[in-house]
């Protein structure tokens, strides 16, 4: 199903809003003051799924650090991040906050774009499960050149299980903005 969605992102301090919408339901998933939550509702007015805690804390962090390919100056080393060669197109991204300690195996194609990100994440309440966000069609954007498409993917023992696609046709840098 289609979802159309405007997020906003900061990056000193890690946080995110997003919303989204479709005819049936709206969405808003966000890393706000350290809290990660998820709320979704049908036409807008009856909660109909979402969650809270320490799960979503992490889960929303991980969504955060994955998506910083938007803004690659992110991804610099600094005292919460670090990277660790693997081999020639692989990489550990390490990034530790206030008592998180996040890890991704970035895969690299032959140019040095990131293609992909893998992480151990919550499915919702659920266990802990592998997650791949795979990362494609470069564009320059604002002068910056990102990927456009995050696909986002959980490999379970039934099989992957691909559960949304989005693509980037517009993004800002240093507008802030009350959302």
């Amino acid at each position: 199903m289609n979802i159309a969605g405007e997020q906003y992102f900061t990056t000193e301090r890690p946080g995110f809003i997003w919303r989204g919408s479709t005819p049936l339901f709206t969405a808003k998933d966000m890393y706000i003051l350290d809290k990660g939550r998820l709320v979704v509702s049908l036409f807008g007015l009856v909660k109909i799924a979402g969650g809270q805690g320490e799960k979503y804390d992490q889960a929303e962090l991980l969504r955060w650090l994955a998506e910083s390919v938007w803004f690659p100056t992110n991804l610099l080393p600094n005292e919460n991040l670090q990277w660790t060669a693997v081999d020639n197109q692989t990489a550990q991204l390490h990034f530790t906050y206030l008592g998180f300690s996040l890890k991704y195996l970035v895969t690299f194609n032959l140019v040095g774009e990131i293609t992909a990100l893998q992480t151990s994440r919550h499915m919702g309440e659920g266990k802990l499960e592998t997650w791949v966000g795979k990362i494609s069609n470069y564009k320059q954007l604002n002068g910056i050149f990102i990927p456009t498409t995050i696909e986002a993917i959980y490999t379970l023992q039934e099989g992957d299980y691909s559960y949304a696609r989005f693509t980037v046709k517009k993004i800002q840098y240093g507008i802030p903005e009350k959302f």
